[in-house]
């Protein structure tokens, strides 16, 4: 089956230590250069996708998970060394197999680093992305050559603005940090928005016999087999959590690119960070475990 592909796209690649904090980025919009500037760094690297399984984590969902305090991450503090990211830095010592490439990539899906709100949305205290800063210490720690990719997906009519959010609310921080940062954004889901249900009219993938799949689960699926056309030394999808997207995606790759989903399934590494169930009652939803089983049932690991 051939794929739906995004039909517009924007890139901006931050070199790590600029000269002049004012240098113009000029954006690159065609995507065979997109794929040849990405591939430069890509060919030789590690690939980390970083991957949860939506909103509603809080303080004490990462409290549970790496026996810790959190912290209130800001513009000016969420880059710097604190307990928290420490903790994320030993839990990323012990869990994390040995890296045999000079460079890692450390890819994730444009969820937001800093916002602060737990009802609608991924924060930095939610989700894998609570990860990032402390894998970025870890890494750096290990004197790898790092760099960050974020892809987003979004209409264009909002990229500058969420182009502008996102560099001033993380991803300006990881870049001080001695970090290159490559910044994707593309149109892909509102190309399934202009026909009704077109990913199941195009692919009819059911999750179970009343059940279609989402569509943002076809996005995750797109930058799994778009980032394996780069040959990398070592590819590793780490999932904290698993939900419904997470299912979406991983059944959506094994009927659209069973090859790809054959050669990726043995580096997809599974950890239970649950979520809240309410925030009002402090109560935490356990149903994300068995996600995991379930999951592995589908690749048979």
């Amino acid at each position: 089956m051939h794929m739906i592909n995004p039909t517009k796209h924007s890139y901006f690649y931050h070199k790590k230590n600029r000269i002049e904090e004012n240098d113009t980025i000029e954006p690159i919009e065609d995507i065979y250069t997109i794929f040849h500037s990405l591939k430069k760094h890509m060919i030789d690297a590690t690939i980390f996708q970083i991957k949860g399984h939506g909103s509603k984590i809080s303080n004490q969902n990462w409290e549970m998970f790496l026996n810790t305090p959190t912290f209130e991450p800001t513009k000016t503090n969420a880059h710097l060394f604190n307990h928290f990211n420490y903790k994320v830095f030993e839990w990323c010592k012990m869990n994390i197999d040995e890296i045999h490439t000079n460079k890692v990539v450390v890819q994730y899906d444009g969820d937001k680093l800093l916002e602060n709100n737990y009802e609608h949305s991924d924060t930095l205290l939610q989700n894998y992305t609570g990860m990032i800063f402390g894998l970025v210490y870890y890494l750096l720690s290990l004197n790898k050559d790092v760099h960050l990719l974020c892809i987003l997906d979004k209409p264009e009519n909002k990229w500058k603005k969420n182009i502008d959010y996102h560099w001033n609310n993380g991803l300006k921080q990881i870049n001080q940090l001695g970090v290159d940062v490559h910044f994707w954004i593309y149109d892909l889901l509102s190309i399934c928005d202009k026909q009704t249900n077109i990913l199941q009219n195009t692919f009819n993938i059911k999750k179970n016999d009343t059940e279609y799949l989402d569509r943002w689960g076809y996005k995750g699926c797109w930058n799994i087999v778009y980032l394996t056309t780069f040959n990398s030394k070592d590819h590793r999808i780490l999932y904290f959590g698993v939900g419904n997207v997470v299912i979406d995606e991983l059944i959506y790759l094994k009927h659209l690119d069973p090859v790809i989903f054959q050669r990726i399934k043995h580096h997809m590494y599974f950890y239970t960070l649950t979520r809240m169930h309410s925030f009002k009652d402090k109560t935490i939803c356990y149903k994300l475990i068995p996600n995991i089983e379930y999951i592995k049932q589908i690749i048979h690991i």
